[in-house]
């Protein structure tokens, strides 16, 4: 058992040296390739009311250079919607590496003037006449959007449209307590909020689910639940515009059977 054991670590020792020099043999040892090292897409929102935002874009060379280099950030028109001098600006778009160094940045400024709530993109590449690019991560895109703040946001909507009560009824929008979440004050049948959280960065609603205040009138009688649509059908709301849309399974989870998607849509007043 001794000799077995002995044996077996022996080979255990011998297949890590071999693992070590192989992985030694492996280590890149070509030009210093450039690329976008620290992602290649981010979105930019700004907020109404607080003016430009300046971003900063990273990005790298595969192993450390020699010598010095410039490295320029070039704006791909064809494939962009925003436009340099209206939406963006670049503020600084030529960086400097000197030898030993793996990583520079630019900074860009984005416009709140140029920003809209549908969005805009921008693509950029790198460009340098002494350093070669990289087989992979050539584009960075940012898309660049335009949200308000809650505050601009709150106060009456009209129900414009509903399957659950009366359109053209009028409801209050609040902010709640909890970070990105709103209540519909009052619109359930027992005088309770409806509860929203949504995703400032997609204006996408997530609607945890609720009891409606109704019970369905079986024996015994049970709950209505609101809970998200199904198949694949989003709820959205727009900030800026004061609007919200949302598209609600409604359910009684008891019986495991219910009355579907239905539309509720707000518009601010």
């Amino acid at each position: 058992m001794n000799k077995i054991i002995s044996a077996f670590f022996a080979l255990f020792i011998l297949i890590g040296l071999v693992s070590c020099t192989d992985s030694d043999d492996q280590l890149y040892d070509g030009a210093p390739l450039i690329n976008f090292n620290n992602g290649t897409s981010t979105k930019s929102l700004l907020v109404v009311g607080e003016g430009d935002v300046t971003r900063t874009i990273q990005y790298g060379t595969v192993r450390p250079v020699t010598g010095n280099h410039s490295v320029s950030l070039v704006v791909d028109t064809q494939n962009s919607t925003a436009v340099q001098g209206t939406d963006f600006e670049i503020v600084k778009g030529t960086d400097d590496l000197v030898s030993g160094e793996t990583n520079g940045s630019f900074e860009v400024k984005f416009k709140e003037s140029g920003a809209v709530v549908a969005g805009k993109k921008v693509v950029f590449t790198l460009a340098s006449s002494t350093l070669d690019k990289a087989a992979f991560d050539q584009t960075y895109t940012v898309e660049v959007g335009l949200t308000c703040p809650l505050s601009y946001f709150e106060g009456p909507f009209n129900l414009t449209e509903s399957w659950w009560t009366s359109p053209n009824t009028i409801y209050d929008i609040e902010e709640s307590t909890v970070p990105n979440q709103i209540l519909v004050k009052g619109f359930w049948d027992n005088g309770s909020d409806m509860v929203l959280n949504f995703d400032p960065s997609t204006n996408v609603i997530t609607i945890p689910e609720q009891w409606t205040g109704y019970n369905y009138q079986g024996n015994p009688a049970q709950p209505v639940n609101a809970r998200p649509a199904t198949g694949g059908l989003i709820s959205t709301i727009d900030l800026c515009n004061r609007t919200v849309t949302l598209n609600i399974n409604y359910w009684v989870p008891a019986l495991s059977a219910g009355y579907g998607n239905k539309v509720e849509k707000f518009v601010g007043l």
